[in-house]
């Protein structure tokens, strides 16, 4: 998970340490596998061996998974695209440990390397989707409660 995500255009690369190094290990996934759920898992891992010794590889890798799944969902926008770059490279410089310092590695490097895959998920109609819909929030809350909502803002997107 901490190492290099290779589309074909990198199929020429030589495994060997001053190009492709592996740490011992490869994984090759077939061509059915969505990318965005290996990475999705990928982060997963991230997040839960965390130590939490250091803010960055403890908060970071939270707030990056978070922003790469609403990409994922087809939420983000491309101010979203360029905070996932800007807080994966923050995470990487600013972490303690080899883990935090690679861990943001699935989104960057599945941003280099399949960069189409990225601009088919984002908005492009929009500078700013949020993460949160009230409205939604409230329609589950009144309907846990069997209720119907107090306001008329409750019914909109």
């Amino acid at each position: 998970p901490s190492g290099t995500c290779v589309s074909k255009a990198g199929y020429q690369r030589k495994i060997c340490f001053s190009d492709l190094p592996t740490g011992g290990s490869v994984i090759v996934f077939g061509p059915d596998r969505d990318i965005f759920e290996v990475v999705e898992n990928f982060m997963e891992f991230f997040v839960e061996e965390s130590c939490g010794w250091c803010t960055p590889c403890r908060a970071g890798n939270v707030l990056l998974k978070k922003k790469f799944d609403k990409v994922a969902r087809g939420k983000g926008t491309e101010g979203d695209l360029r905070d996932l770059e800007a807080w994966g490279k923050l995470v990487k410089a600013t972490s303690r440990c080899g883990l935090g310092q690679t861990s943001p590695n699935p989104i960057l490097t599945t941003m280099q390397n399949f960069p189409e895959l990225y601009e088919a998920r984002i908005r492009k109609d929009r500078d700013f989707v949020p993460e949160f819909d009230l409205a939604a929030a409230i329609q589950d809350g009144c309907t846990a409660a069997n209720r119907q909502p107090a306001c008329k803002e409750a019914d909109h997107e």
